[in-house]
């Protein structure tokens, strides 16, 4: 028997109202005769018609209504599963010597896909082999990089259940001019598959409990005015708008982000 667009409860004990129909007492039921739409796929799973058993025996149809938005229920119960498994993934911010070149490689294939800039460049490979790029990051830590026109810095990854990495972000130890006009002491960017979960904050944040024991009390930020994301992520933090730039065509943020301890 297929199912009908009237579905018919019985009751336990019932009575009628005034206009003859059935209602049910306590938590035994409710209006129990009504129609319902008949729903569009839930008689593909049920082409025979489904029936419940109950204590007393009696055999009845169970509440469409509620069936029809099983799909729809799930749903929403699978994301707040998810959910709750992203918040209880540990996220660790480690230095890059401590990254594993499967990983990395994941990581840089998942930018190369987007066709997108590395964010931060230091990140993007070039052709070359993991060793030498893990030279080429152990070098911008020393004072020879300076022969190079930058100053020392430091690249960290965040990192996420089995060694996954999020993104990355790159501390530069002192500021230049050209840093002081765009880029600033912070540069960072989260793979794109791993956006809009809240990581560029906890990256931000991580960093931010160390940058003191480097000496650097107070950090420059800078971001396009239509980058919504990390506009968040830094005011999250803490950061100050001190003004607005134009730089190549592109109006930047310059935020200040005052730290513990900080002047």
């Amino acid at each position: 028997m297929d199912l009908h667009p009237e579905i018919i409860h019985r009751d336990w004990g019932g009575k009628r109202d005034d206009n003859g129909r059935e209602y049910g007492r306590g938590r035994r039921g409710r209006a129990l005769q009504y129609g319902i739409p008949k729903p569009p796929r839930l008689s593909a799973f049920f082409p025979g018609g489904l029936r419940i058993r109950v204590r007393d025996s009696r055999t009845i149809k169970p509440d469409i209504a509620r069936l029809r938005n099983v799909d729809f229920n799930l749903e929403c119960l699978w994301m707040r599963i998810k959910e709750k498994m992203d918040k209880s993934i540990r996220l660790e911010l480690s230095r890059y010597s401590e990254i594993r070149e499967p990983e990395f490689l994941d990581y840089v294939r998942d930018w190369e896909k987007t066709g997108e800039e590395f964010v931060p460049s230091t990140v993007d490979p070039k052709g070359r082999t993991f060793a030498e790029i893990m030279r080429a990051w152990e070098r911008e830590e020393t004072e020879d990089i300076r022969r190079s026109g930058f100053v020392p810095a430091t690249l960290y990854f965040l990192t996420g259940g089995g060694g996954r990495i999020l993104g990355a972000i790159h501390f530069r130890h002192e500021l230049n001019d050209t840093l002081m006009r765009r880029g600033g002491h912070i540069g960072y960017g989260i793979r794109q598959s791993e956006r809009r979960k809240g990581y560029a904050t906890a990256m931000l944040r991580q960093l931010l409990e160390d940058v003191p024991s480097k000496g650097c009390r107070k950090v420059l930020l800078t971001c396009g005015d239509g980058n919504l994301g990390s506009i968040g992520a830094i005011e999250r933090c803490g950061g100050v708008l001190e003004n607005k730039a134009e730089r190549e065509g592109e109006i930047l943020r310059r935020y200040w982000i005052t730290l513990a301890g900080g002047g």
